[in-house]
């Protein structure tokens, strides 16, 4: 029995001795891992009326041509100065050095305009083990908090004069313009109103033929409603055939 017993301890301690060995040649190999982001927008933009694209480009830091990500959510503006948190679903990037960017697309239009708060490029390492997390900060390329337009005028007719335009929103504000042209050989032209507040507007407009400072019943005429936001333009063409 005591032989036994001897037998018995000597193989316990060499399948102990055996598997502490194994565990000392085990090395954790690194791994494709989940990535997070935190973006923040401190400026003055407000769009209370929908949900803008927030677009997230995650490239390999030394090869910047071709996102490996886009991603995109729909935050409010409210929302983003909260901070929005953004966890890339399944998307997993193996070990390595990438840079990450942001911008919000306030067209919808899923084109970059130079008025679309960004982010500046920011660079973050995924070692292997750990999920990675980096900061994205949009900022606004704009210096004022007001909407403006941008017009195309657009005249088909031999005869022409001042064009006048009313803009009133809902909260009675009004701003009366005067816009003279030669038009000459020339059909068309771009105009910029600056300065108004966010709000949807009633823009009535006619073509002044006699240079009088009324509208005639002669004198062509029409009207828009139009969503003015605040620091991004609204475009759009006023044509007098």
């Amino acid at each position: 029995m005591k032989n036994l017993m001897i037998i018995l301890l000597a193989i316990f301690f060499m399948g102990f001795l055996s598997c502490e060995e194994d565990l000392e040649e085990y090395v954790q190999e690194p791994e494709p891992q989940e990535m997070r982001a935190n973006v923040q927008y401190s400026g003055f933009i407000n769009h209370y009326f929908s949900d803008y694209d927030l677009y997230v480009l995650i490239w390999e830091e030394e090869n910047r041509v071709s996102p490996l990500i886009n991603y995109d959510l729909h935050p409010s503006a409210e929302s983003l100065k909260k901070c929005v948190e953004i966890n890339f679903g399944h998307e997993k990037l193996p070990p390595g050095d990438y840079a990450a960017y942001a911008w919000w697309d306030l067209e919808n239009d899923g084109l970059w305009h130079d008025y679309d708060p960004e982010s500046e490029i920011v660079s973050f390492t995924i070692d292997g083990f750990n999920e990675a997390s980096f900061e994205l900060n949009l900022k606004d390329k704009v210096n004022s908090p007001e909407g403006w337009i941008e017009l195309t005028i657009i005249c088909n007719r031999d005869d022409y004069g001042p064009i006048y335009l009313t803009l009133r929103n809902s909260s009675d504000f009004s701003k009366e313009i005067k816009l003279e042209f030669d038009f000459g050989s020339w059909y068309k032209y771009d105009y910029l109103i600056e300065d108004l507040e966010g709000a949807r507007y009633d823009i009535k407009y006619f073509m002044d033929l006699n240079y009088n400072g009324l509208q005639d019943s002669n004198e062509p005429s029409d009207r828009l409603i139009e969503e003015i936001y605040s620091a991004t333009p609204k475009r759009f063409e006023i044509v007098f055939d």
